[in-house]
């Protein structure tokens, strides 16, 4: 007897006739082509005369391990040594393993196969097989008969159901061994327990298929691709389009379903999602089974490990069709809009023309009779008629500053100001109206308040007017008191009145267009219901906020803020306001006014001759380019709509023919009803230094003259 245990297998192989025989079959199983084989070979000097054997290879783990079983067979005593040894060796066996004699009685089993079939410590050697596991099937009993009749057997899954009800799954081999007499004397029985294996696949498989389920039941185009970007699945939805194929490889071609003006975008943004592992989104067309394109959504994101790594994506593609149709309707709405936004400001633009012009006249000629007649009985008629005039130009200013305003055509012009002043002023243009009706009208502005601020004078002036005109207007007793103080980065103006004050149920509807708290008092005291939207309008185009503070029978208070800033150098100077009245040695002024409309052209005429100016007049914008081809004027009022020759075109013609003939450029100043902010833009680059607006102001008019 030779002890092999401890030595190397090439020294326990030396001497055998057939030993490469072995060893290939001993590198087939290491590598995995098998799991087991056998092969007979003979030795021929062993001592006791033992020359036939069965080398059994079979694979233990992963790692390459094998175990080699050598069986006699031929008729004369064992050669593997003592019993003892082969229990030892079956007992220690890294896998589940039994040895049976041929009435399936227990010889030896390793303690793998008690820890995985819950026999323990207990002695079970000489027991049947069949005592300790009566749940054995029927199909098991026959190949374990099949294994004591010689065959080899095996199974890769086999399902065992235990007698508590579990069930386990089994790999199994059946090994016949021999006596000495050569016969088979029973079965070694090989088993793995893969019962958490197959767990696992049943659970992938159902895991999958609730995947496949819910993808099907969604929507949407759902589909997932590799780490690569390799499309490998679509769900039921991908029957829906025109283009999509999938290869025996599994593999789905999705480009011929786009759009082919998409084909280029879509792809690129798939390539460079997969490159940079950024979430992947695109719109696309893609061709329905109908033939159709219709707008997509497709999203992915990409799916890691734990290392970060990208393992496959998953993704999405969205019907966006009915999205995409309603974009395309707004879109056309917002042009329908902005279209007709433009026809109601070139309508508001000839409406205002055609308003003011002759209103201009009217007024004009009001102010000037009033200043040279004096007349008692005359007088009253003529104030009757201005306060006429003047009240429908106010309601004509609302309608077409609250269409500006809508349209955010208003400019807001900021500038370094002085604050009294602009107070100042808007209190004096009501005054009268307060003094009128016995009212007190005071204004006070806190030391806190810087002298000098940034913004729109004009603005802030409208402002001011509209609330205290509407004060001043509703309120029959008492006072009205305008206020203004500075708290932080924001600048507060108040006007308070003791007037009837306004219900609280009323208060949200005051600042609406049209909107008007009682018609009883509209009826009496007169507008249009715009005063207050225009207010607000104006406040938050300034950058500010507007509200009020009421109850019915105790006066209101209407308020406002306006951001809060002052020049780097605040040395503007802030002395009494200036009259707009002419100093005597401006006659020497000489004016040519461009001006179609007879009546216009005549009062003005008038007017400025009455101041003594020396004024010359044409009718259209060629006879004011020629006039100042041949003549030098200090002032030109030029009208914007003449025949012939329009006042821009007559401005750029002006200002070209004083380049080539080296001229000082004389000032001009449009004449227009149309004060909209594109009018004023388009005035200034043709040449124009400023404009009036009709009705035209007097002070206004000889202030253009002045400055």
């Amino acid at each position: 007897k030779k002890e092999v245990v401890g030595h190397p297998v090439g020294e326990l192989l030396d001497g055998w006739g057939d030993s490469p025989a072995i060893f290939s079959v001993v590198d087939k199983v290491r590598t995995g082509e098998k799991d087991f084989s056998s092969v007979d070979v003979k030795h021929p000097g062993a001592p006791d005369g033992w020359r036939d054997f069965r080398v059994v290879v079979r694979k233990v783990d992963v790692s390459g391990a094998v175990t080699l079983v050598f069986e006699r067979i031929s008729r004369h005593p064992p050669v593997f040594g003592s019993e003892e040894l082969l229990r030892l060796f079956i007992e220690h066996a890294p896998f589940a393993m039994a040895m049976f004699d041929r009435d399936m009685r227990y010889l030896c089993a390793s303690n793998r196969w008690r820890s995985d079939y819950g026999a323990g410590q207990k002695e079970i050697r000489g027991a049947s097989h069949y005592d300790i596991f009566p749940e054995i099937p029927a199909k098991w009993r026959e190949a374990h008969r099949r294994g004591l009749h010689g065959e080899i057997l095996s199974a890769e899954a086999d399902r065992f159901v235990r007698l508590d009800g579990s069930v386990q799954w089994v790999r199994w081999e059946i090994h016949p061994w021999r006596n000495a007499k050569g016969k088979v004397g029973g079965i070694v029985l090989f088993t793995e327990d893969i019962t958490d294996r197959k767990k696992a696949e049943e659970a992938l498989r159902e895991s999958e298929e609730n995947f496949r389920e819910l993808a099907d039941a969604m929507p949407q185009l759902v589909w997932t691709a590799d780490a690569q970007g390799t499309v490998n699945y679509y769900n039921s939805r991908a029957q829906e389009f025109d283009g999509f194929s999938r290869g025996k490889d599994g593999i789905w071609n999705w480009a011929p379903v786009l759009h082919p003006e998409d084909v280029q975008l879509t792809v690129d943004a798939w390539q460079a999602a997969v490159c940079t592992g950024s979430t992947y989104q695109v719109e696309h067309r893609a061709k329905r089974a109908d033939g159709r394109f219709v707008w997509y959504l497709s999203r992915a994101k990409p799916i890691r490990d734990r290392n970060g790594r990208i393992v496959k994506w998953f993704g999405t593609t969205t019907d966006i069709d009915e999205l995409k149709n309603s974009e395309r309707s707004l879109d056309e709405a917002r042009q329908s809009a902005e279209k007709a936004n433009r026809a109601k400001s070139e309508f508001l633009a000839n409406m205002s023309h055609e308003i003011r012009t002759p209103l201009s006249v009217f007024l004009m000629a009001l102010d000037h009779l009033q200043q040279i007649d004096h007349d008692p009985g005359h007088r009253s008629f003529l104030a009757m008629a201005d306060q006429s005039g003047r009240r429908l130009r106010a309601l004509i200013d609302d309608i077409l500053d609250f269409s500006r305003i809508e349209a955010r055509q208003v400019p807001i012009e900021e500038s370094a100001v002085n604050l009294r002043s602009c107070v100042e002023d808007a209190i004096d243009l009501l005054r009268p109206r307060a003094q009128d009706k016995d009212l007190t009208l005071q204004y006070c502005i806190e030391p806190a308040v810087p002298r000098t601020v940034i913004l729109d004078p004009d603005r802030l002036c409208q402002v001011l007017v509209n609330l205290i005109g509407n004060a001043v207007k509703f309120t029959e007793q008492g006072e009205v008191k305008v206020s203004a103080r500075a708290e932080g980065d924001r600048l507060l103006f108040f006007v308070r009145d003791t007037g009837p004050g306004i219900a609280r149920n009323t208060l949200s509807r005051l600042f609406r267009s049209f909107s008007q708290v009682d018609g009883t008092l509209t009826r009496k005291h007169g507008g249009t219901g715009l005063g207050l939207a225009i207010c607000k309008g104006l406040v938050e185009l300034m950058g500010g906020e507007i509200g009020v503070e009421s109850q019915h029978g105790s006066g209101s208070t209407f308020f406002f803020k306006l951001p809060l800033r002052t020049p780097e150098m605040c040395e503007q100077a802030a002395g009494q306001r200036n009259e707009m009245i002419p100093p005597d040695n401006q006659g020497a002024a000489r004016i040519l006014l461009a001006e179609d409309e007879p009546m216009v052209r005549d009062l003005i005429i008038m007017i400025l001759q009455q101041r003594g100016f020396r004024i010359d007049a044409v009718e259209t914008g060629c006879d004011a380019v020629e006039r100042r081809r041949q003549e030098n004027f200090d002032v030109v009022f030029m009208d914007m709509h003449m025949p012939e020759m329009d006042g821009l075109a007559a401005t750029r013609e002006i200002r070209a023919l004083e380049q080539e003939h080296g001229k000082p450029p004389v000032r001009i100043i449009g004449l227009t009803a149309d004060a909209r902010q594109e009018l004023r833009d388009r005035c200034l680059e043709a040449g124009m230094d400023s404009f009036l607006t009709k009705p035209l102001n007097m002070k206004k008019l000889i202030a253009s003259i002045e400055n």
